[in-house]
């Protein structure tokens, strides 16, 4: 099998993650933050507000994912982030002028992202699992917040800003 030392793998960011502190933007990614858009709303976005469509335990994955993909050469445009079926979902707009080697590492590296988070609490970022939080829904969680609803996450995305 082929790997791609130029990403990190599940594990090493899952212990990135356990090890930072729960700020949504780790230390090391600081800087002037990349240009970042809604797509559905036409509007401007920051990576806090994306981070924030997932729960607390997430947001420092979203984060991560967001600088790096920057840095891979994303163009900024956001789909729509969420969670289903216990793993981070993170859509994106395709962009044409990308050659297709930098789009499979885009590719690749939401992958990484979805996979830590089956393994990531989505409320404190702990170690997790995916486990069934109802009859009809499952999300990953530590021993500790299985019981807990996750209701700190917006129903939906935040919408076009009100100018009344």
């Amino acid at each position: 099998m082929e790997t791609d030392d130029s990403h990190p793998d599940v594990g090493e960011t899952v212990r990135r993650g356990a090890d930072e502190d729960r700020g949504i933007v780790p230390p090391e990614l600081t800087g002037p933050p990349p240009d970042l858009t809604w797509v559905w709303f036409s509007r401007p976005a920051s990576i806090d507000e994306i981070a924030s469509c997932v729960g607390p335990g997430w947001r420092p994955l979203v984060a991560e994912l967001v600088v790096d993909l920057v840095a891979l050469g994303w163009d900024g445009r956001v789909v729509q982030v969420k969670q289903k079926f216990g793993e981070l979902r993170f859509y994106i707009a395709q962009d044409a002028a990308i050659s297709p080697d930098v789009s499979s590492h885009i590719a690749k590296r939401i992958k990484v992202s979805r996979a830590a988070s089956v393994l990531t609490c989505d409320m404190c970022g702990d170690r997790g699992s995916i486990r069934a939080v109802s009859e009809l829904s499952v999300r990953a969680t530590c021993d500790r917040h299985v019981d807990v609803p996750n209701r700190d996450v917006p129903a939906t995305v935040p919408g076009p800003q009100s100018t009344a």
